[in-house]
């Protein structure tokens, strides 16, 4: 599935915290399959920026980079993921608009591979 910097940040801000062992084990995983390599960071200048008064932090990354899209291999339990945790936050009235283009990726993702069986 290919997927972009912000794609991948935006989802594994959603992934579970909270789960059965089996789905964290799962959700643990699919972060080592998100997260940047060195390669990436290096080539795009990704950086977490973590501010000292408050302690938040935020990824920053070259502008380049917004469009280039990495094919991820998540499988269908790892995509069902991602579906639920967004139609969750739907249900408790707390999808965002980012949440839209991802939500749809993985599902027509999702709908393509069973097509092809």
């Amino acid at each position: 599935m290919k997927l972009t910097i912000l794609d991948r940040i935006i989802i594994m801000q959603i992934l579970p915290a909270e789960s059965d062992i089996s789905t964290l084990r799962i959700v643990r995983d699919m972060k080592k399959k998100l997260g940047f390599s060195t390669e990436e960071t290096e080539k795009f200048n990704i950086k977490n920026i973590v501010e000292p008064n408050t302690g938040r932090s935020s990824i920053t990354w070259d502008a380049k980079a917004m469009t280039e899209e990495v094919d991820i291999k998540l499988v269908r339990v790892e995509r069902e993921i991602i579906i639920n945790a967004i139609d969750e936050l739907d249900k408790k009235k707390k999808a965002l608009e980012i949440h839209i283009d991802i939500y749809d990726k993985v599902k027509n993702f999702n709908e393509e591979v069973e097509k092809q069986g």
